[in-house]
């Protein structure tokens, strides 16, 4: 670790798990400093580093490799990058994404190259991991065109899926553990697309006391389940009780699978995200500590 990347760290050395941990925040920081070509500072990229390398960690199965963690770590810096990015900028990356010819140019551009060097030089097909970033890119763009006020509950759900960025890092994982694309409509996909609703799930009581008080009046609504039905309700309370009890039907749906390969691995990556959220409750979200301790892991299955 360079002394320039230790400097940048030093606020997040006392959140950081283990050496791998700071290993892992090292490496992704080198990397999105190489392709950066954004005016967010060194900061902000040592900040989303930090991070990615914690989802990238807490949520990596047992006997995966260092390279593995970190391909991960670089999928998730992707997601957290775009989910800053203007809309314009990603619905040109979403469409692109989608077409045989090589993407723009940019920082998320050289990302996504990178990431396709990384998953090929592992001997995967890149494909189902550039769909489901083209499903996310377009989902992001299109949060700020949809009216929370009109938006039915099935179609949130839908967007919210594709907004919380687990398609892709999930997929990344199965593949790398050797397991085929779930067919649509399979036991397999079914169980994939839990452990997908309680990443968001989670995600959004880990957001809510933050997204409550940041930002313009709403403008979250479409992004977390929590607010949303708050809003709906008008009883904040109701609503986070219902997203903890949803959380852990699924957990309990996911945990009864943990003695076949693959949900086993859908177990890791649903306590990963959780593990994740807890050990980024004082930093990135500040005030969940106590909501996010209500839901379960699926060893207590």
């Amino acid at each position: 670790m360079t002394p320039a990347v230790h400097a940048l760290l030093e606020p997040y050395n006392a959140y950081m798990i283990d050496e791998r941990h700071r290993c892992a925040a090292a490496a992704l920081l080198n990397w999105s400093l190489t392709l950066c070509s954004c005016r967010r500072g060194a900061s902000w990229h040592a900040q989303k580093a930090f991070h990615s390398a914690t989802f990238a960690v807490l949520s990596a199965p047992d006997g995966a490799t260092e390279t593995q963690t970190l391909t991960a770590g670089k999928i998730a810096a992707f997601i957290i990058t775009a989910d800053d990015d203007p809309n314009e900028e990603l619905t040109a990356m979403a469409r692109e994404l989608r077409m045989p010819r090589p993407v723009a140019d940019g920082e998320l551009g050289a990302a996504y190259h990178s990431l396709v060097d990384e998953l090929c030089s592992q001997n995967l097909d890149p494909r189902p991991v550039k769909t489901r970033l083209a499903d996310f890119c377009a989902a992001v763009a299109s949060e700020s065109h949809q009216d929370p006020g009109t938006m039915a509950w099935q179609e949130f759900r839908a967007l919210r899926r594709n907004t919380i960025g687990a398609h892709p890092y999930n997929m990344y994982w199965i593949a790398a553990w050797n397991f085929p694309e779930p067919v649509a409509g399979s036991t397999q996909e079914t169980l994939a697309e839990h452990v997908v609703e309680g990443t968001y799930l989670g995600n959004d009581l880990a957001s809510a006391y933050k997204e409550s008080r940041t930002g313009a009046a709403g403008a979250f609504l479409v992004s977390n389940s929590v607010l949303l039905m708050a809003r709906r309700s008008g009883d904040r309370q109701a609503a986070i009780d219902a997203v903890i009890t949803r959380y852990n039907h699924l957990v309990d749906l996911v945990g009864h699978t943990r003695h076949d390969a693959f949900g086993s691995l859908m177990c890791t990556l649903l306590d990963g995200a959780l593990r994740s959220y807890r050990s980024l409750a004082s930093t990135r979200y500040p005030g969940a500590g106590e909501a996010l301790g209500s839901l379960r892991l699926t060893t207590s299955v």
